[in-house]
């Protein structure tokens, strides 16, 4: 089973610590939406600008 926490903030990232730590599930995926955002503006810029 997989886990996705949204946020990898301290919250995020406690919780997802927790989870691995007692072997709950056998993935924990950490999901921060202002990675993904960052990404996607530098690949767009990227695009707009070749």
């Amino acid at each position: 089973m997989k886990v996705t926490v949204v946020g990898a903030g301290n919250v995020g990232a406690t919780c997802a610590d927790v989870i691995a730590q007692k072997e709950l599930v056998n993935e924990v995926v950490l999901l921060d939406i202002k990675k993904i955002l960052q990404r996607a503006n530098l690949w767009i810029y990227g695009k707009q600008h070749q």
